[in-house]
Order: structure tokens, then C-alpha cells, then sequence
């Protein structure tokens, strides 16, 4: 499926925890950096991790001289995040393990102490734009965030914020926009370039979405999916050509996944119908490869769920 925002929003603003009666141990895993406003790394910070009902949750550690941390064997679901630090302003900021996320990085900035001010301005206005979002109402959850942003402007990550409000309202150029400002300031986090792939595919900017996931190393994208669903989003915005480009990729690096050969068709066949007008002798070639791809996963996929889907397009494709 489609890479979800509640899983996008690691940040400095603070969630409103929700009780959980799970065991906190599990198989996951979080890290992250902390830096001074400066980008100085700072070490010996203290990262403690509570549960849901934050009252359970593993050993505190610190940070290292790099300002990297790492707590490991916990389980899916809300978590707090607390880092504090003497002569700096704690932070807190929530986060959600599990689905798309698996192991998800925080970059937190601590402030000098005494400029509370700002964090607990951040925070009040976070949690009255959360509750507009629940009800529904971007645009005025928006509003919050973007005179929160023009004040705050270190505070690069109330974008995701932004980014969120534009998705939910189907303006995904808008959010992709918002997500590469984001990412211009944080460019290795690989999570959020996910996520910009995945916009860009929604708002139909094929061109942008395939020269960045193509960036993104190989054994990042453990699930074919998290291609197969951007050449969707392009079918839908009417991009097949863009379409099979990803399809293509997903073959190129799950060559043993039955689905592509599928897809692969499909985004052929829409080329050959929609792209190129049928009866031309410019269709043709694009009708002999969807016949090619589809038959490929009947192949290999006979009862596949798609299987009957392919053998209606293939007897379409004869009349051709």
C-alpha cells in the first residue's frame, strides 16, 4: 500500500500519547542524532523511550561523541521520545513503529536552555493543528503551521506538517513541493525521500519520482510495493508511459515477483489505448507487449490473483 503519513511524522512537536496495554518488547528498532542549533553534535545527552501509556519502555541511553544513539528490541506501535540534556532545553516528539516504518531515525536539535519559549509555542500550536486535522479541517490546521514555519523558520520540520494537510486534500503537487523543501535540510533521511516519491507519483511528476527513487540504494526497498504503488499512482493520474518506467524498475530489482509481468502488461496496454490511438500502427508494438507480459504471469501465475483480469485482456488484445 501506498506509504502512509502517520508514519511520516517524526518530529520535534509533540503528540498526544494513547494508553496501550502492550508488551514494549519487540523486534524493532529507533535511533537518531542530536546536534545544537550550530550542528555541533552533542554527546552524553540522555534518550529515554516510553510506551503508549508512558510507563514502560527500555533503559535510557545516551548519546555517543558523534551524537548518534541507538535503542533496539522494541516493539510496533506509539512511543514517546524524551532527550534531555543539562544546559539545553528537553525535547520531546512522538513516533509510530511498525508498517512503513520500520526503523525509523530521529534528527532532533536541542535549543540552549531558557529558549523554552519557542518549543512550548511549538508544541500548543501542534496540538490544536493535530486536532483541526482529526476533524478534518487542512486548510485552518495549515494556517497554524505555516505562521508557525514564518516565525520559527529553524523549525524545518512543521513542512511534513504542511505536506500531510496538503495530501489529505488531494493537492499532491503541493505536498511534494513542501516535502523537498524538507528533504533539501535533511537529505539522507531515506524515509522521508520515500515519501517524496511517492507524492511526486500522486501529483503525476513521473519524471521527478523515478530520478529519485533511483537514488535511493537497492536494499533500502524491501517490498515491491513501495514501486508497484507509484507506477499506480501514474496509471490513475493518466501517466502510463511513466507508469511502466517503474514497473520496469520493480522487475529490475524483484525479478522473481509474478506481479510485474501484470502490471507491466497493463501499463502497455493503456499506452496502446490511451497514449497512442488503437488501429495505429504506432499502438501495435504496445499491444505485442502487453500480449507478451501478460501472458508471461499466466505463465508463471496461473491461478494468480490477477489471472482472470489478464486472460479478459488478452482476448480484448486478439481483437485488436
Amino acid at each position: 500500500m501506498m506509504r502512509t503519513w502517520r508514519f511520516l511524522v517524526v518530529c520535534l512537536l509533540l503528540a498526544a500519547g494513547t494508553a496501550w496495554a502492550q508488551e514494549w518488547k519487540g523486534k524493532g528498532k529507533v535511533s537518531g542524532v542530536v546536534t545544537d542549533r550550530a550542528g555541533k553534535p552533542i554527546s552524553g545527552a540522555v534518550v529515554a523511550l516510553t510506551f503508549g501509556d508512558q510507563s514502560a519502555g527500555p533503559s535510557p541511553v545516551k548519546t555517543k561523541g558523534n551524537g548518534e544513539w541507538e535503542i533496539k528490541n522494541i516493539a510496533d506501535g506509539k512511543w514517546v521520545v524524551r532527550i534531555s540534556k543539562e544546559g539545553f532545553d528537553s525535547q520531546e516528539s512522538a513516533i509510530e513503529l511498525g508498517g512503513a516504518v520500520k526503523e525509523p531515525r530521529i534528527k532532533a536539535v536541542l535549543p540552549p536552555a531558557g529558549a523554552g519559549g519557542a518549543n512550548t509555542e511549538l508544541l500548543a500550536a501542534d496540538q490544536k493543528a493535530r486536532a483541526l486535522i482529526d476533524e478534518k479541517k487542512f486548510g485552518e490546521a495549515r494556517t497554524i503551521y505555516q505562521e508557525l514555519l514564518a516565525k520559527y523558520p529553524q523549525a524545518v520540520r512543521i513542512r511534513l506538517m504542511l505536506a500531510q494537510t496538503y495530501d489529505a486534500e488531494g493537492k499532491f503537487s503541493e505536498a511534494a513541493d513542501e516535502l523537498a523543501k524538507y528533504a533539501e535540510t535533511d537529505p539522507k533521511n531515506l524515509e522521508v525521500g520515500l515519501f517524496l516519491v511517492a507524492e511526486y507519483s500522486k501529483a503525476g511528476r513521473g519524471v521527478e519520482a523515478l530520478s529519485l527513487i533511483k537514488q535511493v540504494p537497492a536494499e533500502v526497498i524491501k517490498d515491491v510495493r513501495d514501486i508497484q504503488d507509484c507506477g499506480f499512482a501514474l496509471l490513475r493520474a493518466k501517466k502510463p508511459v511513466e507508469a511502466l518506467q517503474f514497473f520496469d524498475l520493480a522487475a529490475e530489482r524483484f525479478p522473481n515477483e509474478p506481479s510485474n509481468h501484470y502490471y507491466r502488461g497493463l501499463s502497455e496496454l493503456q499506452i496502446g489505448s490511451v497514449v497512442e490511438k488503437p488501429g495505429t500502427p504506432e499502438s501495435r508494438p504496445h499491444f505485442d507487449r502487453a500480449i507478451e507480459h501478460l501472458q508471461k504471469y499466466l505463465s508463471v501465475a496461473p491461478t494468480g490473483a490477477d489471472a482472470d483480469n489478464a486472460k479478459k485482456m488478452l482476448e480484448a488484445l486478439k481483437q485488436q
